[in-house]
């Protein structure tokens, strides 16, 4: 599981169902990832140690209040 399995519960598999993830499916996800640095790299760009770190503590808080699933 790249992902983990909660992701795969979320959308009705069961455990003995889980996926194997491939050597493909690695790579398709560190491809994904790289791409996703790139788009939001440009645009974060522009905040300051401080306004990361603000932006960062906001991400957080919220993570932290929505109840997991």
């Amino acid at each position: 599981m790249i992902q983990g399995s909660e992701n795969y519960k979320i959308h009705g598999w069961s455990q003995d169902e889980l996926p194997v993830p491939t050597q493909k499916d690695q790579d398709l996800m560190y491809q994904a990832h790289q791409l996703t640095n790139q788009l939001v790299s440009t645009p974060f760009s522009v905040l300051d140690e401080a306004s990361q770190q603000a932006f960062i503590s906001g991400l957080r808080a919220i993570a932290l209040a929505v109840p997991a699933s």
